[in-house]
């Protein structure tokens, strides 16, 4: 968008390009972490044959790679597109775009600005913690229904709550995608931790063998 950016922000957060460079981001990320502990635990199971001929390689090995790489790369895009599956939008959809000319809304309000406005307009609400993005979106076309003929209502998708929509690393506990996150980040540190103990295991074994050489 060059210059206009700012005029046109909402638009770009919303828009599936946006979401397109979230999803690589993503699964560039978790492929690179989950990549280095595959090849940090063969290594570790392969140390002790360092020293011995190499062998060609078998079949069997060769689909034990492949099989290690395909579900890499299924994890990855898996956890990478779940935020933008619409039946998880409750999870991970944090407001609605409804365009720059209803002053009613300004930017992508979420779930408690919206209820507010739609209890100032129907009364309070039964159990409005409850209340889904889809219902909000049908009591919006009703309030809205006499002078606008179709309401936007542009998600503002999980990759769309940054800027430059990458993960959303930085999260509050009223954040509906909290614990997406959190097992996210998890899973990051679990990785990084085999592999750091990998590698240690890794530079004692080859140490010792290089004073059994000597």
């Amino acid at each position: 968008y060059g210059s206009s950016y700012c005029e046109m922000q909402m638009e770009w957060l919303t828009s599936t390009s946006c979401s397109l460079v979230g999803v690589l981001n993503s699964v560039g990320i978790m492929m690179s972490v989950l990549s280095m502990t595959a090849l940090s635990l063969f290594r570790v199971t392969s140390i002790s044959r360092t020293l011995s001929i190499p062998q060609p390689v078998s079949r069997k090995g060769g689909v034990k790679v492949c099989l290690v790489t395909g579900c890499i790369v299924s994890f990855a895009l898996a956890s990478s597109l779940v935020p933008l599956v619409g039946h998880f939008e409750d999870y991970f959809v944090n407001g609605l775009y409804h365009g720059s000319d209803i002053p009613l809304f300004l930017g992508a309000p979420g779930k408690k600005s919206h209820i507010s406005i739609l209890e100032a307009y129907y009364g309070r609400l039964r159990s409005n913690k409850a209340l889904s993005w889809e219902l909000i979106r049908q009591l919006l076309g009703s309030m809205f229904s006499q002078d606008y003929s179709a309401l936007p209502n542009k998600r503002v998708q999980f990759y769309g709550n940054d800027p430059v929509c990458t993960f959303k690393y930085l999260v509050r506990k009223e954040d509906p995608q909290y614990m997406y996150v959190w097992v996210f980040h998890i899973i990051q540190i679990v990785c990084f931790v085999i592999i750091s103990v990998a590698y240690i295991v890794i530079a004692k074994v080859s140490s010792r063998s290089s004073i059994a050489v000597a």
